[in-house]
Parts: structure tokens; sequence; C-alpha cells
């Protein structure tokens, strides 16, 4: 079943205190041609997060140091918001981002690939977890896989993450994307995510890994 997140949800959320310091994002999602995605409403997504934007509402990036110290985090849930405009417009780009290793009993590593991802709210033991959520519309169920490119901490905090990932809403049509997420920066750098033409082919690679991972285990 698939749903959608409730404004009101939403808007007593926001009663926390949004991120002030500078930060850039960039979003990017797409199903294959001709095929529909829930998620993504059947479009190419591809927004840009930038607290020199004056319409940003909301943008926030949390973790839990559940396998670090304070001076060095490590961490197995990675949490992103990001709003643009306010609760009430129209099309306020809001999106909400879950990477998860908890179930899998180790941190969330840059260079690695992780497949099988089940919702990250309560995978299965052994499956990591993932959860894209955006314009209020959010899964009951999914399947996927995600590639942590980077990531690394500043301050106690997120500084950067850079992940590439893939999702299947409740059976339906496979969704690809990326996210990238600098806190010391307010504009992108160059070449700094595949192109959104270039996801297919990213969602392809990762299915490519789980198949070989999964022949792998049989032999």
């Amino acid at each position: 079943m698939k749903f959608k997140i409730g404004k009101a949800l939403l808007i007593a959320s926001t009663l926390l205190a949004a991120s002030s310091q500078a930060s850039v994002a960039r979003l990017t999602m797409a199903a294959a041609p001709g095929e529909y995605d829930f998620i993504s409403g059947g479009k190419l997504v591809d927004n840009v997060y930038s607290s020199n934007d004056p319409l940003l509402y909301w943008s926030f990036a949390s973790f839990t140091n559940s396998h670090g110290t304070a001076a060095a985090p490590a961490t197995d849930y990675i949490s992103f918001i990001f709003l643009l405009n306010t609760p009430r417009a129209t099309d306020d780009k809001y999106a909400m981002l879950d990477f998860s290793t908890r179930e899998l009993g180790m941190p969330l590593t840059a260079g690695v690939t992780y497949t099988n991802a089940e919702r990250a709210v309560f995978p299965s033991a052994g499956h990591p977890g993932l959860s894209v959520s955006y314009d209020h519309r959010a899964c009951n169920r999914l399947t996927g896989g995600f590639t942590i490119n980077q990531l690394s901490f500043k301050s106690g905090a997120i500084d950067m993450f850079d992940a590439s990932f893939n999702q299947s809403c409740d059976g339906g049509a496979l969704m690809n994307g990326t996210l990238y997420y600098n806190a010391s920066l307010t504009a992108l750098p160059a070449n700094n995510v595949p192109e959104p033409g270039s996801l297919a082919l990213l969602g392809l690679g990762i299915a490519g890994l789980g198949i070989a991972r999964r022949r792998k285990q049989a032999r």
C-alpha cells in the first residue's frame, strides 16, 4: 500500500529547529522511460536545496552515532529532510531520505554497495534499510539498494554525503536516484553527482551487483 505523508505531520515536525548552517544538497530521481514510479510521480526530479535560496524552508541532516565517538562519529542510520518553500505551498519539493545498516550490525561505509534493502524503519534482520519519500508520497513496502560514495563528519555533524540508490515502491517500477549533501558549501561543485540521464545505468549497476552477490552466496 502506498500512502501520502500528511501536511499536519510535516508542519508539526518543522517546530523543531531548522538547520541554520550553510549547506547545499542535490536530489535526482527518475523511473525508466515510459514507466511510472509512485514516489517520483513519473517525472524527472532534479532539485537543489541551498541555504542561499531564500525559499529554502528546511534542510536537515541527522544521524545516530552508533559505532563511533563524539570525536570520530560512525553511524548505522542517516536521515535527510528537505523542504523548499512553505509546507502549504503547491510544490514544496518536500523530500525525506533514510539510509540504514542497523540490521547489518555495522556502520554505513563509503565505497560499499548495499543490496536487498527494505523499508528503513523496520527492515528484516540481515537487510539494509532505505526509504525515499517525495512530494508527501511514501511507500509502505519497498525493495532496493544503495551505494555510499562519500560520507564524512565535521564537528559532530554530517559534513558530506554522496549516494546513489534505487527503489521499487510496493512492487512498482524501479526508481533510480542520487543524493549529494555538503554542509560546508552553499553552491554545488562541478560534476558532484551523475547527470539524471545516467540514473538508469546506476540502477542496473546496483541490481547487477546484487545478482552477483546472490550467485556467490549460492555456491
